[in-house]
């Protein structure tokens, strides 16, 4: 029966390997860990406009096949988190790429991790990570209490009759007790026993066999023996709670009808479990390496036009052969520069766009998986900041313009502070008026190309004049074909061509409209 059962599983586990099951996350709890542990890491992270103008959500979700919350939250923080080339970028991807090569190793910890697939590890993470629930109750007092309870109860239940109505009070005060423990603990007791599983599991990993040393089975191993001493006292406190059997449940419910019990499982066993709250977040963060791991294995067996990039000291970028990996139909795109920056005009819809935002999700896969969609990569280790998406501020009364202001502004104080990064900007300053346009965003990106690698998009071919010195022009154009009107190839200079009034002839504009428009476009041009 074992066997069948384990051959299985094993199948199911096969087939999500062939074909990984990707499905909408709840980002607001998968984020957690990332939020609540990103002060303690001391490390650069992806902050929030940049995940948003890179669309870091859907990358997520596309490698994204981990098995369990826990998971999926390390898998977040991981991809939010830029390390350096001297942490754990090399050894993180071996352990990747060895489970997607050796399968018995990676079945073997899929079996125990999959135990751990129901339960929302959001309220774990917060009990772990934020304020474990510490509550001191009069246990001389509870014990007493209990002991009454029963008696009474018993009492009752023995002598029958009239004597039965005593069982009431006894049961509305356990029961009521009932509700302001769980209301005091902020609701731990239903958290402690999907602790207990991530305690018990952390135990068997411990336990594994593995010829190959992965670094989060062996920090298990060496914390074996406190595992198993918070498992027992974990074990008192989530009988109660067990959600998997209903029977389980009921039972427990009557139990704490009778007599607080888990009042008295709380106080007799968190103390020894908050004792151990270092070697429970141990727990936590070992198995959610784990499974994001399988998962970055998983995405790399179906990626496999990756490389692992060059990461420098030197503000130098080169890419052969790129491509954004959110694009089922790409083209690639070869691009270097060596301490220059760049200005890249086009046509509109023509790739402007999509190819900052391909060094981007690049440079932060480079810096977070040690992987990059391009034949060969080499990043500079800079932080990266973007201005790409932004919107009207409406509730807070702000215009577009005023947005993109206040962001550049923000690069502005970070170049001042001497802060290298990587700055992608599109289309700047859009929001006002054309000659001011361009003289504010010729002055404000020398600035910016002082110090740090700026990569920036605009209709404004004029820009060239003023940027010569610090940047290298860069354009995408047309074809010239009605059915296939791009190509998406990068090239090097400034684009000639306009596109705006052809796009308003495709998309079924009077013709007298776009006559005028270009009259209009001959006599601004005089």
């Amino acid at each position: 029966m074992f066997n069948y059962l384990k051959n299985k599983r094993l199948t199911k586990l096969r087939e999500a390997w062939e074909n990984p099951r990707h499905w909408d996350r709840d980002l607001s709890s998968i984020s957690a860990l990332f939020e609540l542990t990103q002060s303690e890491l001391g490390k650069t992270t992806v902050d929030d406009k940049t995940w948003l103008d890179l669309d870091l959500n859907s990358l997520f979700r596309k490698i994204d096949a981990t098995m369990t919350s826990v998971g999926q939250q390390y898998l977040y923080r991981k991809l939010r988190t830029l390390e350096s080339p001297d942490g754990c970028l090399e050894d993180d991807y071996y352990v990747a790429s060895l489970l997607q090569e050796d399968q018995a190793t990676r079945e073997k910890l899929q079996i125990w991790i999959g135990m751990l697939k129901e339960g929302d590890a959001k309220s774990v993470t917060k009990v772990l990570f934020s304020n474990f629930p510490v509550v001191n109750f009069p246990i001389l007092g509870i014990a007493l209490w209990s002991l009454f309870s029963v008696i009474t109860i018993v009492f009752g239940l023995v002598s029958g009759g009239g004597y039965l109505f005593l069982i009431l009070p006894i049961l509305i005060a356990n029961f009521s007790l009932a509700r302001y423990f769980e209301r005091v603990t902020d609701n731990a007791s239903y958290v402690l026993p999907y602790l207990y599983i991530v305690i018990a599991v952390s135990e068997r990993l411990a336990g594994l066999t593995l010829e190959p040393r992965i670094p989060a089975c062996m920090r298990l191993k060496e914390l074996k023996k406190p595992i198993r001493k918070v498992r027992k006292a974990l074990k008192l406190v989530s009988i109660s709670q067990n959600h998997e059997s209903i029977l389980i449940n009921n039972m427990m419910y009557l139990i704490n009808l009778a007599f607080p019990y888990d009042v008295i499982a709380y106080s007799l066993s968190m103390k020894k479990v908050i004792s151990e709250i270092d070697v429970m977040r141990s727990c936590f963060l070992s198995i959610g390496s784990l499974d994001a791991s399988i998962s970055i294995a998983a995405y790399l067996n179906h990626h496999p036009q990756t490389c692992n990039p060059e990461l420098t000291d030197e503000l130098v970028i080169e890419l052969q052969d790129a491509y954004h990996p959110l694009l089922e139909e790409y083209v690639s795109n070869s691009f270097s520069t060596n301490g220059r920056s760049a200005l890249i005009t086009g046509s509109n819809m023509a790739g402007k766009t999509t190819f900052i935002k391909t060094i981007g999700v690049n440079l932060v896969l480079s810096r977070t998986l040690w992987i990059c969609h391009a034949d060969y990569a080499r990043f500079p280790v800079v932080d990266i900041f973007s201005s790409i998406k932004t919107a009207d501020g409406l509730e807070e009364g702000k215009s577009f313009y005023f947005s993109e202001l206040e962001r550049i502004k923000q690069f502005l104080e970070m170049a001042k502070r001497g802060h290298k990064c990587l700055i992608l900007i599109d289309e700047i300053y859009r929001g006002t008026n054309t000659v001011e346009r361009i003289a504010g965003s010729a002055a404000v990106l020398q600035e910016l190309a002082t110090n740090n690698l700026v990569f920036v998009t605009t209709h404004d071919i004029e820009l060239a004049n003023y940027l010569n010195e610090q940047f290298d022009l860069w354009y995408f154009e047309e074809t010239g074909s009605r059915t296939n009107p791009f190509d998406y190839k990068l090239r090097s200079g400034v684009c000639r061509t306009r596109n705006a009034i052809k796009l308003m002839e495709n998309m079924g504009y009077p013709e007298s409209i776009t006559n005028i428009a270009r009259r209009f476009v001959k006599d601004m041009e005089l």
